[in-house]
């Protein structure tokens, strides 16, 4: 963050990132351009090259490791897609977005431990059993990606051995490869959501899987996220509001909607009103841990160096990576604030109290990044003969690997599933962190399923109890305990609710409703 002396040749460009709207270069802590206030690019990469050559392995693309063939699940309308682009001036070893470039990972992500205490109850749901998997490589485009039909086709089996059936009036599958009867085109998409929430009642499970590229749009509060069909350029994106309102809002009290989404800027794909991001006491002392390791990792000494010899790019380098670097973790830390004491942060305050359903959201990222399409992920990711080689999403195979690996045995709970993700993921180089966002504030303590609700918190007769300090219901949408027994009354209601809370000890509606 400072300007190099006209003495030093070249170091003005390598300090700066060009916007390409106006083309005026702006320093590297603006995230917007200084004449323009156009969107930084891609976190401040530079314009499109169509490959990457084989001698960069190791280096850093968009914030992800080459390894593999990594390159990120990211479109940004108007812009250039990065295909390949190698960030100038890395070198092997140092540390840029929380990761070392080649050698040990440095975890990108603070390890969080969840407060004890009781579990809530939850409840099988006994219903109908649906599902709808997206895939899209964009063939013949510039925005190609390898592994998202790959994706699809592994997530496939393990839905079968969760009890999702495969048969068309069940399933619907989109890919863009022409093996499917419909294309992820715009219109079918959103077809096949309408589709798999249709007469969705108390009782029922669903499925939710996209593999492909994602979006980020500004608007006046902030950004869109979004979701890129096949057919984008003609047709547009599908934006995180539209999602809510055709894929969330339309759920009743009593059912389930799961939701792996594996692409770039995915973290409030949704638009769900709550966001885990962890206790506060616990992420201050993961993020102070994660800022020694940053500044240890440099290595100064031959930046040092270098420098008495004449060459002071490399400790500049460095030096400007950190600052970006401690500033990302400032950012992480403010995002932390608001929390509940579960962890649970509002995200969308607009639409708390709008989603009846269960929604868990497991995403590829934060929204402010990318989401890696790993070349081969056999040399990643621990999975069945039949899913082991070929192309894939970071986040599906860890996803798919940590569930497969407790098939048949105690499962884990939501936390320890989500962890166990981010950690496999920075092992494994990436810096992505997988995010987890729900309609209702739900116990992560309690095991993950993907065909079960969770119950709000009862205080013994006195009557429904809110989680979290207080900020909101668990299971009803805010409010405290007013929502959690509208909740349970809502979900005692429906006939089928009636008989799972009776299966489940909880009686049969009333001020209380039991759990």
């Amino acid at each position: 963050f400072f300007a190099p002396p006209p003495s030093w040749p070249g170091l003005a460009a390598a300090m700066s990132w060009s916007c390409p709207r106006c083309t005026r270069a702006n320093p590297l802590y603006a995230n917007a351009c200084q004449a323009c206030g156009g969107p930084r690019p891609y976190g401040g990469a530079r314009p499109y090259q169509p490959r990457f050559p084989a001698a960069v392995q190791g280096q850093v693309l968009q914030g992800q490791v080459l390894q593999g063939g990594a390159m990120p699940r990211s479109y940004h309308p108007g812009m250039p897609v990065m295909q390949g682009q190698v960030l100038p001036g890395y070198r092997p070893g140092q540390v840029v977005q929380g990761q070392v470039v080649q050698g040990r990972a440095m975890p990108a992500t603070a390890s969080r431990d969840m407060p004890g205490g009781t579990q809530q109850a939850r409840v099988a749901l006994n219903g109908r059993r649906r599902s709808v998997l997206v895939g899209i490589n964009y063939y013949g485009t510039s925005s190609q990606l390898s592994g998202c039909v790959n994706d699809v086709l592994r997530i496939q089996p393990l839905l079968q051995k969760l009890g999702f059936p495969d048969d068309p009036d069940s399933q619907m599958v989109l890919l863009d490869d022409g093996s499917t009867p419909q294309q992820p085109t715009m219109a079918n998409i959103r077809a096949a959501i309408d589709w798999l929430v249709a007469g969705a009642s108390t009782g029922d499970a669903f499925f939710f899987h996209y593999s492909g590229h994602g979006g980020r749009v500004t608007r006046e509060d902030g950004y869109h996220e979004t979701l890129c069909p096949m057919d984008m350029d003609a047709s547009g994106m599908l934006y995180d509001n539209e999602l809510f309102d055709r894929l969330v809002k339309p759920l009743p009290s009593g059912c389930r909607l799961t939701c792996i989404m594996d692409c770039c800027h995915s973290g409030g794909i949704l638009d769900l009103p709550y966001l885990f991001t962890g206790t506060e006491d616990n992420l201050k002392k993961a993020l102070a841990g994660e800022a020694v390791q940053m500044v240890i990792s440099r290595n100064w000494i031959a930046d040092m160096s270098a420098w008495h010899d004449g060459n002071p790019a490399a400790l500049l380098q460095d030096a400007a990576g950190l600052g970006l670097q401690l500033w990302d973790l400032y950012g992480k830390y403010k995002n932390s604030q608001g929390a509940n004491d579960a962890g649970f942060r509002t995200e969308e305050s607009g639409n708390v109290g709008l989603a009846v359903g269960e929604v868990i959201a497991i995403t590829g990222c934060r929204s402010d990044q990318t989401s890696a399409d790993v070349g081969n992920v056999s040399g990643h990711f621990d999975l069945q003969p039949t899913a082991r080689t070929g192309a894939g999403g970071a986040l599906t195979c860890a996803f798919i690997e940590a569930v497969e690996r407790t098939l048949g045995a105690q499962a884990p709970s939501y936390f320890e599933l989500l962890e166990g993700i981010r950690q496999k993921l920075s092992k494994e180089g990436f810096s992505q962190v997988p995010q987890l966002a729900s309609s209702l504030l739900v116990d992560l303590n309690c095991p993950f399923s993907v065909d079960t609700i969770c119950l709000p918190a009862q205080a013994g007769a006195d009557g429904a109890k809110s989680m979290g300090g207080g900020s909101g219901g668990v299971g009803g949408g805010g409010g405290g305990g007013g929502a959690a027994a509208g909740f349970m009354n809502a979900l005692a209601a429906a006939p089928v609710g009636l008989q799972m809370l009776q299966a489940a000890g909880g009686g049969g509606g009333g001020e209380s409703g039991g759990a």
